[in-house]
């Protein structure tokens, strides 16, 4: 039998989703491809929406994949642990498919494949018995008699042991989360009824987007357009450590506004769901500009990309500067980039954000998070945190609105953009072979273009090496992009 220190040193080479071993993570998808397991466990679980599922069923069945495998790479590229997947699992009783992958997950958390068993051991008490049949006649063999045969629920038993029984719990009172102590000094508190009276009951039509702390609703509230944030996945004590983390970093951006972070107008704290309100950006995300659903999306223009790099660099230095202690957003990505009318970019969604001590230039955290492609190798692999994170992702950013490609591309040659543009430069290409088909169509002849694009690469080069020594500071980026562009 193993030693409790070398079945945990085994663990730590199996933290993440994408660490299950090949054979296990076959036998998981297939399990979860059977009858569609996968899907409830995508909508209710995991916190995909119909039409995200319906494009993974949709992708696969072209290229005949497995969609459970696709929704576990899809899951995994959050830094979900295999831990998170276990439990999720167990919320969906799929404990054949825990069975599989628990051996790579802590002892302590194996009774929550034990609980089914005790559930139905314990409803099977509850129920009683089934009634026993009355004693019946035989005919003995010679036909002279009849004999009594008792039936087997009247024969004499050796005294069964009692299975356990599982308690249970009277359900508990709504609880309330964060205490007047959380709330930022002088933000509006809004009731929970107001919002989902705003939203439409928090209508589905009303969905602007989902991530991994929660739901965000579009929604008319006191005659302005906001966005409502409705924070999910609170059951667990480490959620609800992380989420007050997250007001703890909310209380700085509350006290100090900028013109490119999007403005917090209030908060409700009062349900098991703790609400933040937004202002609504109109232009949507920089995402579905990047990657419009529709053909018919007007590309944006160069000037625009300048714009929007610069706005995005000015944010991030001044979430980096503006205290003693710097703020990390954590997952600075074409999503969590939001565009007014005039695309005007502002930072969103710091559900992540973390703060630095004042006398380190970094420190290591216990787990990893942010979008897997967008994370550099230091905070990937040795969990070190520092500003040099936000600047790598700002980089890959970069090359997304040069190139109009995702950051990661399955179906791409050389799936990670970093590596596209680095043999690009490593073959003294021509930048046009780089650039975004869009910007190509109306500007291929344009020297203004071609030379923007050349000057956002090199600060895209700067910001993605691969020594985190060496990566620009975002005040650096913006100093730099300020001298090439202009106010």
């Amino acid at each position: 039998m193993a030693t409790p220190s070398a079945s945990s040193s085994f663990r730590s080479n199996f933290v993440y989703i994408y660490d299950i071993p090949w054979t296990e993570q076959k036998r998981l998808t297939c399990l979860l491809d059977q009858d569609g397991k996968w899907v409830p466990l995508a909508l209710k679980r995991m916190g995909y929406g119909a039409v995200e599922v319906e494009d993974i069923q949709r992708c696969c069945a072209q290229s005949g994949r497995s969609p459970a495998e696709q929704l576990l790479k899809k899951w995994g590229n959050l830094n979900h642990t295999i831990t998170d997947l276990f439990v999720v699992m167990s919320q969906e009783g799929l404990f054949s498919a825990m069975e599989i992958i628990k051996r790579f997950v802590d002892p302590q958390l194996h009774y929550l494949i034990k609980q089914e068993s005790l559930v139905a051991e314990s409803r099977k008490e509850l129920n009683g018995p089934p009634a026993p049949s009355a004693p019946v006649l035989e005919h003995s063999k010679d036909g002279n008699s009849d004999s009594v045969v008792t039936p087997v629920a009247f024969q004499q038993k050796e005294p069964a042991v009692a299975p356990p029984v599982v308690p249970v719990v009277a359900p508990q009172p709504p609880q309330v989360l964060f205490g007047p102590a959380s709330i930022p000094g002088g933000l509006p508190q809004f009731s929970y009824e107001e919002l989902r009276s705003a939203t439409d009951n928090w209508s589905k039509e009303n969905e602007l987007g989902r991530g991994g702390f929660g739901i965000v609703y579009k929604g008319f509230f006191k005659l302005t357009h906001v966005a409502i944030k409705k924070i999910k996945g609170i059951n667990t004590e480490s959620a609800r450590t992380e989420l007050r983390q997250s007001f703890n970093e909310l209380k700085y951006l509350n006290s100090c506004r900028h013109e490119n972070v999007v403005p917090l107008l209030g908060c409700c704290l009062e349900q098991n769901e703790p609400c933040l309100v937004y202002q609504l950006m109109p232009g949507g995300s920089l995402d579905n500009r990047l990657f419009p659903k529709s053909t018919n999306a007007r590309p944006l223009s160069m000037l625009d990309r300048i714009k929007i790099a610069k706005g995005t660099a000015k944010g991030l230095q001044y979430l980096h500067t503006f205290t003693a202690k710097p703020i990390i957003h954590g997952d600075i990505k074409p999503g969590n980039i939001l565009l007014d009318n005039n695309n005007e970019p502002k930072i969103g969604d710091f559900g992540l954000t973390r703060e630095l001590s004042v006398s380190d230039s970094s420190m290591k955290v216990s787990r990893v998070y942010g979008t897997r492609p967008y994370i550099p190798h230091e905070f990937f692999t040795y969990r070190q945190l520092s500003t040099k994170v936000d600047s790598f992702s700002y980089g890959l950013v970069l090359y997304e609105m040069i190139t109009g490609q995702r950051v990661y591309d399955d179906k791409r040659p050389i799936k990670h953009l970093k590596d596209v543009v680095d043999n690009a430069i490593a073959s003294k290409y021509d930048i046009r072979v780089l650039m975004d088909r869009a910007l190509l169509v109306v500007n291929a002849d344009d020297v203004a273009t071609v030379q923007a694009c050349k000057v956002l690469l090199t600060c895209g080069v700067h910001c993605t090496m691969n020594d985190p020594d060496r990566r620009l500071e975002m005040v650096e980026v913006y100093k730099f992009l300020m001298t090439q562009f202009g106010a």
